[in-house]
């Protein structure tokens, strides 16, 4: 299907032919929404023909907890519904196969959601020839999205298993396609594999596939897929279930895609639902007394490419911390499973309960295919011991060194409504609105908008947009945002960075004001500063403050940036 085009022909007839299986997991509704329902007949999922999917989530006792639009654009991305095995795929998924004996199974295996994975496997394939697991999608043109899922193979000979996205226009006229594959070598282990791509300008369909294929004869294999996500992401984050949100039924104790590591013993998982910044859902971590140099980690196995920039960065808050520290660490791995190197950061001791966000900037080592990143707690000294809150982890191709988090506004499942994922409002005047517009509605103006009326006069009427950040002392920081005005009226917009001790104590602080008149397009507003030499934390902002008693404004704010400058 890859390699030949007459296969690329046999598959478009197969495309306009095919149709959505349906069974007693799915049903039309009013409106052309498809309802797909669990075992217990409760519906999961909601789909709407534009592919807008809400999710339903329930409490132990089966009631709706919470009803929300989902940034992931696939159906049943678990693979849990149909999980009675009736048929060979998961509802909402289709295949397709031009080769030797293929088999498709819905199964309980080593998972990592709820009860079930998909099994597709393979035997006496073709030169050129493939079995896949799809599913097509709604999406618009000229936007970045992603395509990752939680593998693991169980087999491999003279095969690949594969991502793929092929993109269609109107008249169902194949655009181009895109592939990334497995490494080979790494069994029996879930790790998550990601595809990135720029849907063509054209396009307003996508079918995403996760398969077996072959550039040689007699090729054979058999993997596990879990927890498939597609959606539009500007920043390319290649996390599984980043935010923690998925968590089926609040029935485990780790999050989706996520596992955990301890030499302690007696460590203690939760997902909770306060404090978040993402969602209604973070990841608690608690350690009991450890020995020194114990750790509890939670932790995620990524395949990366070799030899690029990546920025790896979480909201963590700290409960409590006793002889111990809290640590990002990412280490890398050879096709071979060899070890090659690790890098790490640490969280400033002696902050305690609020969310700020630690990010660490490394280079992929050349030889490395695979990523494990992990936070978590070590200890420093025998009866070391913390609790901390972790949530929205990020990690992405990052040539910028960015060290904030969501800095594209493109997660968007906050329970506080209006606003990014990862991000804080403050205010002190008259009277604001925030919106967050994503690819669904506008595809010129989308990113973080936010409106304020009757402020108050200079120095004491603002409205702020902010994030806290782990910094160290001594640096060259720059600070910068792609900002579009729309109206300012005895207000002016401005960008501010403060720095504070780990007493929580400001330092200093610096702003910088958007240029007077210039309305109605994007422009890159950017400061610099040095930190304090004892700053442990940045307080970054951009907002609008009033010049007179009375003022308004409106922006938009695309995407914001916060580095070390060398």
């Amino acid at each position: 299907m890859l390699s030949r085009k007459p296969k690329i022909t046999f598959y478009l007839t197969l495309l306009i032919i095919s149709t959505l299986f349906m069974n007693e997991s799915v049903a039309m509704g009013a409106g052309g929404k498809t309802y797909y329902y669990d075992t217990n007949g409760r519906v999961v999922n909601e789909a709407s023909r534009s592919n807008e999917i809400m999710e339903y989530q329930y409490d132990l006792n089966g009631n709706v907890k919470r009803k929300f639009r989902s940034n992931n654009m696939l159906v049943n991305p678990n693979l849990e519904l149909n999980a009675s095995r009736a048929t060979d795929i998961a509802s909402g998924w289709d295949k397709w196969s031009d080769t030797g004996t293929a088999l498709f199974q819905v199964i309980p295996a080593s998972v990592v959601s709820k009860s079930v994975a998909q099994k597709v496997s393979a035997s006496g394939m073709r030169l050129g020839t493939a079995a896949w697991l799809f599913q097509d999608v709604t999406v618009k043109g000229n936007l970045p999205v992603l395509f990752n899922g939680d593998v693991s193979i169980e087999s491999i000979n003279k095969a690949k298993v594969s991502l793929c996205i092929q993109y269609f226009d109107a008249a169902n006229k194949l655009l181009s396609q895109k592939t990334v594959d497995y490494p080979s070598g790494a069994l029996n282990s879930y790790m998550t594999l990601s595809l990135t791509d720029i849907t063509p300008p054209e396009t307003v369909r996508a079918r995403v596939h996760v398969g077996i294929r072959t550039e040689e004869g007699g090729g054979s294999g058999a993997f596990y897929v879990d927890n498939m996500a597609f959606r539009y992401d500007t920043a390319g984050n290649i996390l599984n279930n980043p935010s923690f949100e998925n968590n089926l039924f609040s029935q485990k104790e780790t999050a989706e895609s996520w596992s955990r590591w301890s030499d302690s013993g007696g460590s203690v998982l939760q997902i909770v639902s306060s404090p978040v910044t993402s969602g209604v859902s973070a990841q608690k971590l608690t350690t009991p007394t450890m020995k020194s140099g114990g750790a509890s980690w939670l932790f995620q196995d990524v395949i990366i490419q070799p030899n690029v920039p990546i920025s790896a960065s979480g909201n963590i808050a700290v409960d409590q911390l006793k002889s111990a520290k809290v640590s990002i660490i990412i280490q890398f791995f050879d096709e071979k499973n060899k070890f090659l190197s690790q890098q790490s950061v640490d969280y400033p001791t002696g902050v305690l309960q609020k969310y700020m966000t630690l990010s660490l900037n490394t280079i992929t080592p050349a030889d490395s295919v695979r990523a494990r990143l992990h936070v978590g707690i070590q200890a420093i000294a025998e009866g070391g011991n913390g609790s901390i809150y972790i949530d929205h982890m990020a990690l992405n191709r990052d040539p910028q060194r960015n060290m904030l988090s969501n800095p594209s506004f493109d997660t968007i499942s906050t329970a506080n409504a209006g606003i990014a994922d990862s991000w804080q409002t403050w205010s002190d005047t008259g009277s604001h609105t925030f919106q967050v517009l994503s690819p669904f509605q506008t595809v010129t103006t989308y990113g973080q908008k936010f409106s304020s009326v009757n402020m108050k006069k200079e120095k004491y009427g603002a409205v702020w947009l902010l994030q806290d950040v782990v910094v160290s002392g001594n640096k060259l920081v720059e600070f910068k945002g792609n900002i579009l005005v729309e109206s300012a009226v005895q207000t002016k917009v401005s960008l501010c960075i403060q720095f504070f001790n780990r007493n929580g104590a400001l330092l200093s602080e610096k702003y910088l004001d958007y240029p007077v008149g210039v309305l109605q397009k994007f422009s890159m507003l950017s400061l610099t500063d040095i930190t304090p030499f004892n700053a442990v934390s940045a307080r970054v902002h951009v907002g609008l403050q009033a010049t007179i008693a009375g003022g308004s404004g409106t922006i938009y704010v695309k995407q914001m940036l916060l580095k070390y400058s060398e």
